[in-house]
């Protein structure tokens, strides 16, 4: 009996709980919003929970297993996984229906070396040449016939 709870007490010490429950690291609230209380817990395992609290399936490249350590109340879905997938590269995808959410990880975020461009000489170019606009051409005027006062057909005033 003595090992018993020695055994049970070693348990209860090392992994927290006395029946090997470890506290949820998710509460989902009714308005959608999330408490999250994550002690350095695996990234992988950490997602695998949360795809089994809500409606969210995970796919794409696997993500690893460096800890998690995240405590904040009253967060969104969006804010949290910002959060939670900082150094990945990720797309959530919420459907237009009551459908699951796709957690798509495209793979780790590459940070790339900023390396100097090699030096290149720009020369200007020369002035594109003078455009001379065609001349303007006046519009004809046709001359009129002037009527005499007393021809026939002049009216008179």
């Amino acid at each position: 009996m003595k090992t018993f709870i020695l055994i049970f007490l070693l348990h209860t010490f090392l992994f927290g709980t006395a029946f090997g429950n470890a506290a949820e690291p998710f509460k989902i609230k009714k308005d959608g919003m999330i408490d999250v209380d994550i002690n350095n817990l695996p990234l992988n395992d950490t997602l695998r929970n949360l795809s089994g609290k809500i409606s969210l399936e995970l796919k794409g490249n696997p993500v690893g297993s460096e800890p998690i350590n995240l405590s904040l109340s009253n967060i969104s879905l969006d804010e949290m996984l910002k959060r939670m997938m900082r150094g990945y590269n990720y797309v959530l995808i919420r459907p237009d229906n009551s459908g699951k959410s796709i957690l798509m990880v495209l793979g780790k975020a590459e940070r790339t070396k900023y390396t100097d461009a090699p030096s290149v000489t720009v020369t200007a170019a020369p002035p594109p040449p003078a455009v001379t606009a065609p001349p303007v051409q006046q519009p004809m005027v046709a001359s009129m016939p002037q009527q005499q006062p007393n021809s026939p057909g002049a009216s008179q005033l």
